[in-house]
């Protein structure tokens, strides 16, 4: 999956579930219409590709990506020092840039990456949509207080719950994927990777 296209689904996904989240609000509790399905699919999108922009704004704010990815840099770690034990006790940021110069250079390398751009996706947008969910929950809950939402409610739950379970999936598969990677430079590629590392500590000891 390219780069800029990983990153307009990345703002359409969490907007098209708000979306659809504000319809189910309408209809179940409000028992209105959502006009916005009748507007054609470009306008559609447009609005999502908008709703899920300024989202995606407030989850970068609050650091999403970290705790979506949470785990993942520990597994990558683990299994370059399986690989190399002369990096035990090297921290994720003295690793990295090497790990992703790699990556950038060599043709194998670049296709397993395509894999791991499009599960990044799945992580990520599955993460917003539990998170999306917990806090239709918590708008559920409140009106509540008003009138019977218990079909609404039951919607966000279930929701709620497979989103957890596909991004839980998801990040187990995201480690199996970066430790395919590793695997290679460990195989193929261990002398280049181990003189950028070297290269890396001499210019930071300078």
């Amino acid at each position: 999956m390219e780069y800029a296209l990983l990153r307009s689904l990345r703002a359409l996904g969490p907007g098209l579930i708000l979306l659809g989240y504000g319809d189910v609000f309408l209809a179940f509790v409000l028992g209105q219409h959502a006009y916005f399905w009748e507007l054609d699919s470009a306008k559609l999108f447009v609005v999502a590709y908008v709703i899920g922009g300024l989202y995606g704004v407030l989850a970068s704010a609050c650091r999403r990506d970290r705790y979506a990815f949470a785990g993942v840099q520990e597994s990558i770690l683990r299994t370059f020092q399986k690989h190399f034990p002369d990096l035990q006790g090297r921290k994720w940021r003295e690793i990295s840039p090497c790990f992703y110069k790699l990556i950038d250079t060599d043709s194998s390398l670049q296709q397993k990456s395509k894999a791991v751009r499009f599960n990044g996706f799945i992580v990520t947008t599955s993460f917003d949509a539990m998170w999306i969910s917990v806090l239709a929950v918590c708008v559920g809950a409140l009106a509540a207080l008003y009138t019977d939402v218990t079909l609404y409610l039951s919607v966000a739950a279930t929701v709620c719950v497979i989103s957890y379970l596909v991004w839980r999936q998801s990040v187990t598969r995201h480690c199996e994927l970066a430790d395919e990677q590793v695997n290679v430079i460990g195989r193929r590629l261990s002398t280049d990777f181990l003189d950028c590392i070297t290269e890396a500590s001499r210019a930071r000891s300078r």
